[in-house]
């Protein structure tokens, strides 16, 4: 083996590395590998110094005499190894699930649900769990980070054609739905996949009311001792299940969190296919209102996309609607309304669409304060929910056309 070469790792010394053993070993001079010898010993003798001082209990010391009095010393022996081996062996199937437990679906799951209090136990907690869980990985693959080589999740899926740049991104956030009146969450439907823009939106109300409602909750939680909140999921998950339960669980998550090998049909890069052929925000919609709602009550997707004559900005506008109600927890006051739109009896598909359309702009308008038929105002509020602009004013037709650029070059 080549022996080190170079000066002391010593940050204030310039001397040699020494040329024997340990000290060429641990990049030393002869002078400061002495030094650590001697500060090596002394810590040494300080943890013995503290061992040998430790005061003995007389709970320790009955508890002995008990165990001999009563010719027991062999059972306890035999508990210790008995113990130690259960120990040993819950460190084992642990070790088994890292690849879960230090997943960033994983991860995020546990510091989302850190400021919640979660009242749900056993199956109902494996399933909340496994859900938020999926929700993260859903994340992944809509956002389209996946392309991302250096994303946080540390799961590249390289598309065939090579690598995209630019990698346009769509921004999405995994929230709690806005409840500044309670702490509690009882379902994984309280949690929401939703653009960064409409998260963000709720932020400020909820800064306002948290001065306000700051005395009552605190109140709240005096005469309430009994909800608790509870940190760490694994842990949990083991005390309320046998090992087989437990093992079953694990294996099922790591089935659920295995992305597909090949993404690119479902989730394509942006800017490589037409927006109005991916309706990204209409389509994401759609996923979390079946999830979250009955999939009967969430029919209206369908039915406004088969429309022939509604535009798709149309269609991303009803989206962005769509989740700012969902975030607020009106969604199904949402579908009502919506699904009174395409009922409403009309002589033709062009009457119902003007129907829709206008009803559409006067929703956007009251929630987020922008004319959409000022192209541009509603052009900088949907591309603000991407990593880059996505779409743009055709110079000639004034219309709003997706940009398209060559992504994989070669």
């Amino acid at each position: 083996m080549a022996k080190n070469t170079g000066t002391c790792k010593n940050k204030n010394c310039h001397s040699p590395i020494s040329e024997h053993g340990d000290a060429n070993t641990k990049r030393y001079c002869e002078k400061h590998y002495e030094l650590c010898k001697e500060k090596a010993k002394k810590i040494f003798e300080s943890r013995i110094s503290k061992i040998a001082d430790n005061f003995i209990s007389s709970k320790k010391i009955t508890k002995v005499q008990r165990l001999i009095d009563n010719n027991k010393v062999r059972e306890e022996i035999v508990r210790k190894k008995v113990k130690y081996q259960w120990i040993s062996q819950s460190i084992k199937r642990k070790s088994n699930f890292n690849d879960i437990l230090k997943s960033r679906e994983w991860k995020n799951t546990q510091k989302l649900m850190k400021g919640k209090v979660i009242l749900c136990s056993k199956k109902e907690l494996k399933k909340y769990i496994q859900n938020a869980c999926q929700i993260y990985l859903l994340k992944l693959l809509y956002s389209r980070k996946y392309l991302d080589k250096n994303n946080t999740h540390q799961r590249y899926i390289i598309s065939p054609k090579g690598e995209a740049n630019p990698i346009v991104t769509l921004n999405l956030e995994v929230a709690y739905s806005f409840n500044p009146f309670s702490n509690v969450s009882t379902s994984s439907n309280d949690i929401i996949l939703i653009p960064t823009r409409i998260r963000k939106s709720f932020a400020l109300k909820k800064t306002l009311l948290k001065n306000k409602l700051t005395h009552a909750k605190n109140h709240s939680h005096k005469n309430n001792n009994t909800i608790k909140k509870r940190y760490g999921f694994y842990g949990i998950i083991k005390s309320e299940n046998t090992p087989a339960e437990v093992d079953a669980f694990m294996d099922t998550m790591r089935v659920k969190l295995t992305p597909p090998s090949s993404p690119f049909i479902q989730y394509p890069p942006f800017l490589y296919c037409n927006i109005e052929e991916l309706l990204p925000l209409f389509h994401l919609a759609q996923i979390e209102y079946i999830r979250i709602h009955k999939k009967e009550e969430s029919h209206i997707f369908i039915k406004l996309k088969k429309m022939p004559t509604i535009n798709w900005i149309y269609l991303e506008a009803f989206a962005l609607i769509s989740f700012h109600a969902l975030m607020a927890r009106n969604g199904k006051d949402i579908l009502k309304k919506a699904s009174s739109w395409i009922e409403n009896e009309s002589s033709n598909d062009t009457q119902q669409f003007y129907i829709i359309k206008k009803q559409i702009e006067e929703d956007f308008k009251n929630t987020f304060n922008v004319d959409m038929s000022k192209q541009t105002e509603f052009i900088k509020i949907y591309n603000s929910c991407f990593s880059e602009n996505v779409v743009e004013l055709h110079p000639t037709s004034k219309t709003i056309i997706s940009i398209r650029k060559n992504i994989f070059k070669k």
